[in-house]
């Protein structure tokens, strides 16, 4: 992470720890109500709301649903306990929903009066959002609480007097969709495709980062939004997001700034800067712009940085856009190609041809477009990208800030009105930093992420190799500097490393050879030492801690003859879902043929080897004496052919040994085999793990020898027992 983020996060852990520890000294002495004083809240109708799900959310002009509100009218007269403590009375709510990911409160009514308080929290007291006081009142009285993960929410309302009509709770959304660092829906919930802002290429965006916000909208769903400068510069909490996420009111959105995965990989982080309520400013259909300001100052303390911008409608051929796609940590997309003018739903827009890296989602509504002098210059209004998307739908529309200026002459439908009330801008507006982050010149390594260079992390060999992303924040020149690195908490190693890294830039160094991994879950902890044989003063950001799950893949080599028309021959190797893992050919023609010999390493899994002749006839015999095999690790022929048309296919299945079937396996162990609901597991089965198809692992529970298979959905999955008994399991469900 650079200097500026890993500052940040520590500024960020400190008001979060001082928050916490005031939030819990006040609510310490209260215990969470029992299972008997609970409100049973109904569950909504979920299979409808994920049937709609799959439509909407393909389409970016609505916001991204990720819960359901479920009507009531809770108040202190006729929901929930009294009791008082010392000079204070004391309300406290707990409501428990079924299945629910996560639940929080919507207020038609909120009107604290001075001295009363209001905490929300989980069962756990791990997450506590408070004190909620006067200061978040607003003039149409609405509110809205944010997000509690799991089942059960409890609210605690404390007042020097028993006044029963401070609130009025109107709803409680039921979080169907799991969301952010609670369950793994959100967090990850984005495509693979996405980058993570900390990423190497979020380098130089690392202060427009700090404007972009996770906006919950209207108490159940994400939109994007950013922190818009001022010709006056004088702070005041403008943001920018899409008007197809306006609702009736803002006094009951939340706004989380700064919500992000620290490094290049996909890190578990908690929501901390959150802030609640707006006020709307200006809005227009012509540009897709809504501009509302923050009911309140943002606190120095979350580093708000405020985006400059060009009204020039001049094309621009490089763009960046920052979001949170589908609600997840925030994200980073650019397009190196020229922006068109076009429209989207009426809205004047600039067209994205295509993606060069990333694309947005459902959520990303609203997010910045910036152009290569880190100006907005639009704001996501919708398109057909998605990670899976085909190229032709690649792109995506931006309302343009120039038609949002002033194309409109009201002043509730334009920007200029608001950002040049003096008329002094002339085409843009730089950008303003009033709380920029200190930089400590002592600070002279920050490592940014530690990756799998494979991405899975598998080998046929007993090491593995890692990259290590790091950068240069201090002001001298880094010439050396040395790795060290242990792996499950065994004898650490040390790698040097040398270069000219200057002041400020990041560079990639690769840890080869990695030994000592074991089958199953690894603990790699890496940090840098003696930069420029000197001591960093500011090392509480050297060290990197991950976790690395290792199969030992199996080793294989695959011999082609070919015919005398090599150019003929193709091959490759895909798994039971389609992956390819490995391709070959074409060779060049040669009378007689030659010999190709391929090493192969697979992840212990179901294959097929196709093997394709383009001339129809085969590698053998027309044209020479061509032929393939595969060989397993002892040299033992699993797969062979050389008479045959357009192509061959040979299906195969490998554990880590590359020599015996996962059937053979797998039968004597486990059954039933296929599976429905349950699995019975062997006695001395201590420990599962199951993947999916696409390598993705899967946690289930073992209950007395019995694992619930009932969530899986139909298909083939990789099963480990014990970490080394490896095997094939076909879910196939009865309906």
């Amino acid at each position: 992470m650079s200097t500026i983020q890993s500052i940040l996060q520590r500024s960020l852990f400190i008001a979060c720890l001082l928050l916490g520890q005031f939030a819990l000294a006040q609510i310490n002495n209260f215990s969470p109500l029992t299972a008997d004083q609970t409100i049973e809240l109904s569950t909504p109708n979920i299979n409808a709301a994920i049937q709609e799900d799959k439509s909407n959310d393909l389409i970016k002009t609505i916001p991204y649903r990720f819960g359901i509100k479920i009507p009531c009218n809770y108040t202190p007269q006729n929901g929930g306990f009294w009791n008082k403590s010392g000079d204070n009375y004391n309300w406290q709510m707990r409501i428990h929903a079924k299945d629910a990911k996560s639940l929080h409160f919507n207020f038609s009514y909120f009107a604290l009066r001075s001295g009363e308080s209001i905490f929300v929290f989980n069962d756990s007291k791990t997450i506590v959002y408070g004190p909620y006081s006067n200061l978040n009142n607003s003039f149409d009285s609405l509110f809205s609480s944010f997000l509690i993960p799991g089942e059960n929410i409890n609210i605690l309302f404390q007042s020097k007097q028993k006044h029963q009509n401070s609130f009025i709770i109107e709803s409680v959304t039921y979080g169907y969709r799991s969301i952010g660092e609670f369950v793994l829906k959100n967090f990850g919930a984005s495509g693979a495709c996405q980058n993570n802002i900390n990423c190497p290429i979020g380098d130089n965006w690392q202060k427009e980062k700090r404007s972009v916000a996770l906006i919950l909208v209207n108490g159940n769903g994400w939109c994007t939004g950013s922190l818009l400068n001022n010709t006056l510069q004088d702070t005041i909490p403008y943001l920018l997001t899409a008007n197809h996420c306006s609702s009736s009111s803002y006094s009951n959105w939340q706004f989380a700034f700064n919500w992000e995965s620290p490094g290049c990989g996909t890190q578990l982080v908690p929501l901390s800067n959150v802030m609640a309520g707006a006020t709307y400013i200006a809005s227009s259909a012509l540009s897709d712009f809504l501009l509302i300001k923050l009911n309140n100052k943002i606190p120095d303390s979350f580093h708000p940085y405020f985006n400059g911008w060009d009204f020039q409608n001049i094309a621009s051929d490089t763009v960046v856009c920052i979001h949170h796609p589908s609600g997840d940590l925030k994200k980073i997309s650019v397009a190196n190609n020229l922006c068109q003018d076009s429209s989207y739903f009426n809205a004047f827009c600039w067209k994205i041809g295509q993606w060069s890296n990333g694309v947005t989602e459902g959520g990303s509504s609203g997010s910045p477009l910036f152009n290569k002098e880190h100006q907005v210059v639009g704001l996501l209004t919708g398109g057909p990208s998605y990670c899976c998307s085909a190229i032709q739908d690649q792109h995506d529309y931006f309302g343009k800030f120039a038609v949002a200026w002033n194309a409109d002459t009201a002043f509730h439908k334009q920007l200029k009105y608001w950002l040049d009330p003096n008329g002094i801008a002339n085409n843009n507006w730089n950008a303003f930093d009033p709380a920029p982050i200190t930089t400590y010149s002592g600070d002279a390594v920050t490592l940014l992420s530690c990756n799998q260079i494979q991405g899975i992390a598998f080998s046929c060999a007993d090491s593995n190799s890692v990259n290590i992303h790091f950068k240069n924040n201090g002001t001298s020149i880094l010439n050396s500097l040395q790795f060290v690195y242990e792996i499950n908490q065994q004898a650490a190693n040390i790698v040097n490393w040398s270069g000219n890294l200057k002041p400020g830039q990041a560079t990639d160094f690769i840890l080869y050879s990695l030994k000592a991994y074991q089958p199953g879950t690894n603990d790699l902890k890496v940090w840098s030492r003696l930069p420029n044989n000197n001591q960093d003063v500011f090392p509480s950001d050297d060290t990197l801690s991950v976790k690395i799950n290792y199969i030992f893949g199996a080793s294989l080599k695959l011999q082609l003859k070919t015919d005398d028309f090599g150019s003929e021959t193709r091959w490759e190797i895909k798994n039971s879902s389609g992956t390819l893992f490995y391709a070959g050919g074409p060779y060049t023609d040669l009378a007689g043929g030659q010999t190709i010999n391929e090493n192969i390493c697979l992840i212990p899994g179901c294959y097929q080897l196709s093997v394709e002749d383009l001339g129809g006839d085969g590698m053998c015999c027309q044209n020479g004496n061509g032929s393939f095999k595969l060989y397993n690790s002892t040299n033992k022929s699993i797969l062979s052919g050389s008479q045959f048309t357009c192509s061959i296919q040979g299906n195969f299945c490998v554990n880590a040994n590359g020599n015996e079937s996962i059937e053979n396996v797998i039968n004597q162990d486990i059954y039933p085999n296929p599976c429905d609901k349950q699995l019975i597991l062997p006695k001395h089965v201590k420990q599962v793990q199951l993947f999916d198809p696409l390598q993705h692992e899967i946690t289930l529970e073992v209950d007395n020898g019995i694992l619930d298979t009932s969530t899986l959905k139909n298909g083939v999955y990789l099963i480990v027992f014990n970490k080394n008994r490896i095997g094939k399991l076909i879910i196939q469900h009865e309906y």
